[in-house]
């Protein structure tokens, strides 16, 4: 637990961590199942919610996030409604980011992380930028860039296009230097054309290692 909040703060500093609720998930399951009873929460509600996980084979309940940096994603009044999580094993078996599953509240292809902070300043400067994850966002809003977003994975879809032009049909995408990254911003972008967004790409020098 604190060498991951260490890296947190040493990443994005301890007044961002705070202010964006950042924490730790156990690396264990009791601790939060002792927790759930403690407080009363519902043990369904936090099974719907994606929480709480079910072994299909033995039935076992276990926690869905376990032992990563837990990053609160909220919607565009924020309310937290699930989590993006990030791992700080070298196990190249475990995926580096974990989103939460689709629930009554939270629907992946819908959601935009960074959203409740970026509307009103993208409205007004009549852009939006558009990163990889999460912590790009975080990192970008931390340096003054308050108008900047990213998709939970790398796909844009119309759902989230759709969102954006409420506000404003001007996107700039910053793309990852790495292949993956630069044919995601031509796949996003040729879409984003398609909705009727005017679109630019924008390459700056890489944040930090994700």
């Amino acid at each position: 637990a604190l060498a991951v909040m260490d890296y947190a703060r040493h990443r994005w500093g301890k007044e961002t961590v705070e202010e964006m609720g950042l924490g730790y998930a156990p690396k264990g399951t009791q601790q939060l199942i002792d927790f759930i009873k403690k407080t009363g929460l519902s043990m369904e509600l936090c099974k719907e919610a994606g929480l709480i996980a079910v072994d299909e084979e033995s039935g076992r309940e276990y926690a869905f996030f376990r032992d990563r940096l837990m990053i609160p994603v909220r919607d565009r009044w924020g309310s937290v409604i699930n989590y993006t999580a990030r791992t700080l094993s070298d196990d190249k078996d475990v995926a580096k980011y974990l989103n939460g599953r689709d629930s009554l509240l939270f629907h992946k292809s819908e959601v935009l992380f960074g959203l409740n902070t970026a509307m009103n300043i993208g409205a007004r400067e009549e852009l939006f930028y558009i990163v990889e994850g999460g912590p790009d966002v975080i990192k970008m809003q931390e340096i003054g860039a308050l108008n900047t977003v990213a998709p939970l994975g790398t796909a844009l879809t119309k759902e989230h296009l759709q969102l954006l032009k409420r506000f404003h049909p001007k996107l700039c995408f910053i793309p990852d230097a790495d292949g993956p990254g630069i044919a995601a911003v031509m796949k996003n972008g040729r879409t984003a054309m398609e909705e009727g967004f005017r679109v630019t790409v924008k390459e700056i020098p890489p944040l930090e290692n994700d």
